[in-house]
């Protein structure tokens, strides 16, 4: 029988996991040293490495395509049409049978918890810029990998080591770089710090809740709810804003500018890139995992630098530097953990072979 593993699952080769394997089949992995585990462990962790930072390069991306929606529309219009299409994406990926959800007999506490915290994210920054500025609101920003990293320790009881606390601050210290460059520092009110504030704290509890419901909901059906709840919440809010009138609705479809923008937001960046985000939440450790979200705002500033001719100087790209260096020396301590007990489920564990007398 050909063995195979994935995390800590075994399978067969036909693919049929495992629940329990004979004193033989024990014997035989004691003997090849957990090659194989170690092995999926380790690919398991490069692939999320991939896929997160391949999410986070698409989020990067968002900010241009939402100037050029909400430059034909208002950001309400465009955050409902945005994601009732995409909502209605991920529905045709039922029918279709390329995906499935269930929840049967699975805890919806950190379910309902992380599609709870995505709209107030949204909300919070949308008017933490609008009573203060996006230089303010970046800074801000910066300081949630420190916050999901705190929480994760709190609430996940998953410990980062001192290393990567440390190497943390260069993603931190590059993201306040390009932010700072970006612009002056303009009027702040006491409302808008509060929102800011609100905007990071449910920003790193967002992280949080999905690394945390990644143990029971897979990448797709933790997509599928966020981006739903969000659906239904924006639309209402985006006809209350209108009350009740469709014509803005409708007037924006007439805009190429304004459909080409919301059918990437929709497909890449809400259906694809929060797939992909949603994988690595469930393989790679908060440390890593929250500080993948400074690519974001250097693939903004380059994007903005490329297609909408922004000023660039040497304090931006010196702040890009950091948050690159900051990540791939976070990534390097991304090893596979090595468990007392590197057991299969359902079997004990193996004694320590020691030589014999001969």
């Amino acid at each position: 029988m050909r063995l195979q593993t994935s995390g800590v699952c075994w399978y067969n080769g036909r693919g049929r996991r495992i629940e329990s394997l004979s004193k033989s089949d024990r014997v035989r992995l004691q003997e090849r040293g957990w090659d194989m585990e170690i092995k999926s462990r380790k690919n398991a962790a490069a692939a999320a490495l991939c896929t997160g930072v391949a999410g986070n390069v698409i989020w990067g991306s968002s900010y241009l395509f939402t100037r050029i929606a909400q430059n034909e529309s208002s950001p309400t219009v465009q955050l409902a049409w945005r994601f009732v299409l995409a909502f209605l994406l991920m529905n045709l990926m039922i029918l279709f049978g390329w995906e499935k959800i269930r929840l049967r007999g699975k805890k919806l506490r950190p379910l309902i918890l992380l599609t709870v915290t995505e709209p107030l994210y949204f909300f919070c920054e949308s008017y933490g810029i609008y009573y203060s500025n996006s230089t303010f609101s970046g800074v801000m920003l910066a300081i949630v990998p420190i916050i999901a990293m705190g929480l994760g320790a709190l609430i996940l009881k998953e410990y980062p080591t001192g290393r990567q606390i440390l190497l943390c601050l260069l993603p931190i210290a590059g993201v306040v770089l390009v932010t700072v460059a970006g612009a002056r520092m303009g009027a702040v009110q006491p409302l808008g710090v509060l929102l800011v504030l609100g905007a990071c704290l449910f920003s790193a509890f967002y992280r949080v809740y999905n690394k945390g419901s990644a143990v029971e909901f897979t990448a797709f059906e933790r997509s599928y709810f966020v981006i739903g709840v969000c659906a239904v919440v924006f639309t209402i809010v985006a006809l209350g804003s209108v009350r009740g009138d469709l014509a803005p609705f409708a007037a924006a479809l007439h805009s190429g500018k304004f459909v080409t923008a919301t059918i990437f937001l929709s497909v890449f960046c809400s259906v694809a890139a929060n797939i992909l985000v949603n994988y690595s939440a469930s393989v790679l450790p908060m440390a890593i995992f929250s500080n993948l979200g400074s690519l974001i705002t250097v693939c903004a500033m380059f994007l903005g630098v490329i297609f909408l001719k922004e000023p660039v100087n040497a304090m931006s790209l010196m702040g890009s530097g950091l948050v690159l260096l900051g990540l791939f020396l976070i990534a390097r301590t991304n090893h596979a953990p090595q468990r007392e007990d590197q057991t299969a489920p359902g079997q004990e564990k193996p004694e320590e072979h020691k030589p014999s007398s001969c």
